[in-house]
């Protein structure tokens, strides 16, 4: 499948430019687009917060490293974890209407629990596991209070940041994928 990626990558990517040849890429999957889009969007809105909420120095090398821990802990949360599916699940337990704001209110609270949670855990021990500053006893129960301190913050930012990263992964799955989709589907088939 990789390969197979990779080849129609390089082949559409002469054949089209832009919005086109994303979508001749992608071909017509919606959910990979989007969960793509929202990873990029999420990691880069959480990593700027991080950087800010621990004062970090606010500069290319930290932000890229940021996102780019955070861009990977969402795309491989979003691969192993159905959280989004078990948040639909509660919200359908509830009783909301999947057409209603308040489903995807209560129904996001599930992904961005195991998102922020994971997040929480990783960027710490990313900075204090390998920190020769801190002596290796000392390493464990520093990541522990800092995850504890950490998650109070995330959750209510990550919250935020997930809503606004699901609104712009679907502005654009909708629009690399507007158009005839059967074409795009017969295209990239070849």
């Amino acid at each position: 499948m990789a390969i197979d990626c990779a080849r129609r990558m390089w082949y559409y990517g002469e054949k089209a430019k832009g919005r086109r040849a994303v979508k001749k890429f992608f071909g017509n999957h919606y959910g990979l687009i989007f969960r793509v889009a929202h990873a990029l969007t999420m990691g880069l809105l959480m990593g700027v917060f991080s950087i800010v909420y621990k004062g970090q120095p606010f500069n290319w090398v930290t932000v890229i490293t940021t996102w780019g821990v955070n861009l990977w802990l969402i795309l491989f949360i979003n691969i192993l974890i159905p959280s989004k599916e078990w948040g639909d699940k509660l919200s359908a337990r509830c009783g909301l209407d999947p057409q209603k704001s308040g489903f995807t209110l209560l129904s996001n609270l599930v992904p961005n629990f195991t998102m922020t949670t994971f997040m929480s855990a990783m960027q710490p021990a990313r900075a204090i596991f390998y920190n020769e500053a801190i002596p290796r006893a000392a390493r464990l129960g520093t990541w522990v209070h800092s995850f504890l301190a950490d998650w109070p913050a995330f959750f209510p930012v990550g919250y935020v940041a997930s809503l606004l990263a699901m609104w712009v992964g679907t502005r654009t799955a909708n629009w690399i994928l507007k158009g005839d989709l059967a074409e795009v589907s017969e295209e990239a088939s070849h």
